[in-house]
């Protein structure tokens, strides 16, 4: 009986936290789009990072006003977006984290970066929601395939399976 407790207590644990990342996934491509426009505007990383958390909610939220805070004190952008990166542990979190450290450092014109990271975010978000919905459809036609298997053996079985062999049907 503990086993089931534990087991189902660590699988509504780590769904949650699988719906975290969902939503800093689905978030993230207008946090880089917000981003990018208050970059291009003149402000600086942390500036934009809190306009940002400003707009948005939640886990991801609290965690941009930690870079934007952690930039303000320690002046290093990488440093932070790195340890954002592995705080969160969501893999397309951290690749962005790791494209914005690379083009902070070397290239002064970030708000481009930033656009392309948006892109390429949101092109890699679509293209996982596709990839799910055709994984659901496959899914479907395989259970239902195999669902109408014993359903074609109950119906034969009585009407053409038992009078060729000549046994009743019970």
């Amino acid at each position: 009986a503990p086993f089931p407790a534990a087991a189902l207590a660590l699988s509504t644990v780590r769904d949650l936290e699988r719906v975290g990342d969902r939503d800093a996934d689905e978030r993230l491509p207008d946090a880089l789009d917000i981003l990018a426009s208050a970059n291009q505007m003149g402000g600086g990383l942390p500036e934009g990072l809190d306009l940002v958390a400003r707009n948005l909610s939640g886990r991801l939220s609290t965690e941009l006003r930690q870079v934007s805070n952690d930039i303000r004190w320690n002046n290093d952008i990488q440093r932070a977006l790195l340890g954002l990166a592995d705080r969160l542990q969501v893999s397309q979190l951290t690749r962005t984290c790791k494209i914005l450290a690379e083009g902070s450092r070397s290239t002064g014109d970030l708000h481009r970066v930033l656009d392309i990271a948006a892109e390429d975010t949101r092109h890699r978000y679509r293209l996982a929601r596709d990839r799910q919905q055709t994984l659901s459809s496959y899914t479907a036609v395989v259970l239902i395939a195999f669902l109408v298997y014993p359903a074609v053996i109950v119906i034969i079985h009585p009407c053409f399976l038992c009078p060729l062999t000549g046994i009743a049907p019970h």
